[in-house]
């Protein structure tokens, strides 16, 4: 039994005749009756009631009308299914995204491809910088959204995007402030900045105070907004602020950070992946 043996049965029966069946199949009758009589032999059961003008099926015949065309459905669908998965139709792009950057890839990059590919599922990895880049390395995930600063294996690559400002939320001023002006300040930072954010101040001789050293901007920015310490944010991550807080711009030729999407080199990624990293290499700005 083959699914053409499938196919002419379920020809036969929604037709009535065997006539009608060939000429719907563009074969000849002989051949489509001589298939029918081995997929009788096949089963070891009739699977027709032949009268005199209609074929109808016998309770076996009804099964097996019933199984062809599910079988018949889910082959036509599958074909079509790896069809769209070439194309990059179908399928699901796995991602890993930091807190701060969650605003800019989805406003940015994945509205625009999701309208291009609407079929395509998303698994997104959440996570710090440190964790994302273990798991591109270690082919986890195929690529993800990080921030600088950071170091990466040589088989890996980074694709910069714009470099933001950093804020200092739970502070106003007019202008863009020096972090000196912080010092002695109940500070809340991210762990891998720590190391800078010392030496700048021994540098400059200030004396700092980490009011909490944590892994995520939502964190940081919670702990400002209970009113816990001055959170030190990029930009991007000021969407999620949720309370009338003040915030103010660190200034910029002191400290800064950069969006990149990382991945590795000369690796196999999925076709959704190939899109994307397609989609992002030609609107790069």
């Amino acid at each position: 039994m083959d699914t053409k043996q499938l196919l002419y049965f379920k020809t036969i029966v929604e037709q009535g005749t065997i006539s009608k069946a060939a000429q719907v199949l563009h074969m000849s009758q002989p051949p489509l009756s001589l298939q029918m009589h081995q997929l009788e032999q096949e089963v070891g059961c009739p699977l027709f009631y032949r009268g005199a003008r209609k074929i109808t099926c016998t309770q076996e015949g009804e099964y097996l009308y019933h199984r062809a065309t599910t079988i018949l459905q889910l082959m036509n669908r599958t074909k079509l299914e790896i069809k769209e998965q070439q194309n990059g139709e179908l399928g699901k792009l796995h991602i890993g995204i930091v807190s701060s950057c969650h605003e800019y890839a989805l406003k940015n990059w994945i509205q625009t491809f999701a309208k291009k590919y609407p079929k395509i599922q998303y698994e997104i990895t959440e996570a710090n910088t440190y964790n994302l880049i273990e798991e591109v390395n270690n082919h986890k995930i195929e690529c993800a959204f990080v921030r600088t600063p950071f170091s990466i294996p040589n088989t890996m690559e980074a694709i910069p995007f714009e470099t933001e400002a950093l804020y200092c939320i739970g502070l106003k001023k007019d202008e863009p402030i020096s972090l000196k002006e912080l010092a002695n300040q109940p500070l809340v930072i991210y762990r891998r900045w720590k190391n800078l954010f010392d030496e700048y101040f021994e540098k400059h001789q200030c004396k700092v105070n980490y009011a909490c050293i944590c892994d995520d901007t939502r964190t940081s920015i919670r702990w400002a907004e209970a009113g816990l310490g001055l959170a030190i944010t990029p930009e991007s991550s000021l969407s999620y602020l949720s309370l009338d807080i003040p915030y103010t711009q660190i200034d910029q030729t002191e400290f800064s950070s950069q969006i990149c999407l990382i991945k590795n080199k000369d690796s196999y990624v999925s076709r959704p992946t190939q899109l994307f990293l397609e989609m992002v290499q030609k609107n790069k700005k």
